[in-house]
């Protein structure tokens, strides 16, 4: 199987739903990878990027074949431009979420949810409880198979803040007319100065 992806893990989920136990898998994106994805979602730079995955089979609850549950905790490092002063800024990924991943071709509509989401990771380096639920549509399995890399990318992305901005740095607007009048009437103007006034009278 070959494609063109950044970060390619295929994984054969009908070994995991047939398999009675949990299993287990590590990704870890290597300088290529990293590098091809920085220049894919436009950042200076991603130093690392990881995640530690179990898959477990779980009844869907419905006629069709069961599902399978990834439970996932991914860590990255980047660097991107600060949307104000275009200097490079630091920032740390490190989150635990599950999704569902399914066989079936009928998906429910999508709810619109964010992932599960937990910030604890506890000392034993276990997963979370295997029954917890995501409100994200299921994933689908194609053809037995999941591409892990190409998820873990994506999910990524979703993270990445699109307006970073450096610590204490605040937009500013700029007439470049240098026009009073104008100034005077822009909103950013007008909230500026609301929140001068506010603050004289502290």
């Amino acid at each position: 199987m070959t494609n063109n992806l950044e970060l390619s893990r295929v994984i054969n989920m009908v070994e995991t739903l047939s398999s009675p136990n949990p299993v287990n898998l590590s990704i870890k994106a290597s300088s290529d990878e990293l590098n091809a994805l920085a220049k894919r979602f436009d950042l200076v730079n991603i130093s690392l990027l990881e995640a530690e995955i179990k898959l477990s089979a779980i009844d869907s609850g419905t006629d069709r074949d069961a599902d399978v549950l990834a439970e996932v905790k991914l860590r990255a490092s980047l660097t991107q431009m600060c949307s104000v002063t275009l200097e490079p800024i630091n920032d740390e990924i490190d989150v635990i979420f599950s999704q569902i991943f399914s066989t079936t071709t009928e998906f429910p509509a999508d709810s619109g949810g964010d992932s599960f989401e937990n910030d604890d990771f506890n000392e034993n380096n276990e997963f979370f409880d295997s029954e917890a639920s995501t409100e994200d549509a299921p994933e689908p399995i194609i053809n037995g198979v999941v591409d892990m890399g190409e998820f873990i990318s994506q999910e990524l992305s979703l993270r990445i803040d699109p307006f970073p901005r450096k610590k204490g740095v605040e937009f500013e607007w700029v007439n470049k007319n240098n026009n009073d009048t104008e100034a005077l009437n822009n909103p950013f103007a007008k909230l500026s100065a609301l929140k001068n006034s506010l603050n004289d009278k502290k």
